[in-house]
């Protein structure tokens, strides 16, 4: 049994972001590029047009680099006023080949890593900030003191570097370990068990794979490792808990920031934001088991 429950942050600029809510755009044409057809992504466009309910032309890469080309001319045949991207591959193909056209983005974790930001865009980050994350993790399991993170340093490195700082001011140690290639991240899990009291996993590609993944959970439960994870989807897999960023909620606020523009705000004058409602998930009968 999973339970799950919504917990909600309200910074300063979504009080101003409500304003353009009322005003709706007419006239105007989104073009939306969608990494790929699946459900978190389908949410994030639903939130989307909860705000926006103009005009949409969708666009789907299906999750392969090689139809990024029919795309980008059908795009270019038909200019929209601005493109919505959602997900890491369809932000990448605007930032690269769409320059010429205003664009806001959502569901992607790290933007900075990928220099997404700039003249023409800017978005919606997945990432919760670290601070919140690991008040979390130190709510539900008040007695931990030393806490694994499996990374690539040319992935996440900087997150973590942050991390071991951030961790301090909740009393948790965090000790890395580096994980270059999918290859290695048997023998690197192995150097965790009786040395962390938790395994907290960032969205690291070289880490999180559809084939390390059920390694990592199976053996952090034999290992007796609870996972606090990015995921609420990993969470229903095994993970204990996770605590994630609502996806409805990123479209529902990558609308308002293509509202801005649409008026005629800058992109780059509108710094990239975290999404403001953060879902915590728990996996009860893992964490009976445990």
């Amino acid at each position: 049994m999973k339970a799950s429950f919504q917990v909600f942050f309200f910074p300063i600029l979504i009080v101003t972001l409500i304003f353009f809510s009322a005003s709706q755009v007419y006239g105007e044409e989104i073009g939306v590029i969608i990494s790929q057809d699946i459900p978190l992504y389908r949410q994030a466009l639903n939130g989307f047009r909860k705000v926006f309910t103009g005009k949409v032309k969708e666009y789907d890469l299906k999750g392969d680099p090689d139809e990024a080309g029919k795309v980008i001319s059908m795009v270019k045949n038909h200019p929209p006023d601005l493109i919505l991207s959602i997900g890491l591959l369809a932000a990448r193909v605007v930032k690269e080949d769409l320059k010429e056209v205003p664009a806001v983005f959502c569901m992607v974790y790290h933007p900075e890593r990928f220099s997404l930001s700039g003249k023409k865009m800017t978005g919606i980050s997945l990432d919760v900030p670290l601070a919140e994350q690991f008040s979390k993790m130190k709510e539900l399991f008040p007695e931990i003191k030393r806490v694994g993170v499996l990374y690539d340093p040319q992935k996440t490195g900087k997150v973590v570097d942050q991390a071991k700082e951030v961790s301090k001011e909740f009393g948790i140690s965090l000790i890395p370990v580096k994980v270059r290639s999918e290859k290695e991240l048997p023998e690197s899990f192995r150097t965790l068990p009786g040395t962390v009291d938790l395994l907290w996993m960032v969205p690291d590609s070289t880490v999180v794979t559809a084939r390390s993944i059920e390694f990592i959970l199976l053996t952090s439960f034999e290992s007796n490792i609870p996972i606090f994870t990015f995921s609420e989807d990993l969470v229903g897999k095994g993970a204990v808990a996770g605590f994630s960023s609502d996806y409805e909620a990123a479209g529902e606020e990558a609308g308002y920031l293509a509202l801005r523009v649409l008026k005629g705000e800058s992109p780059d004058q509108i710094p990239i934001q975290s999404v403001s409602k953060q879902n915590l998930s728990i996996n009860l009968k893992i964490a009976r088991k445990m």
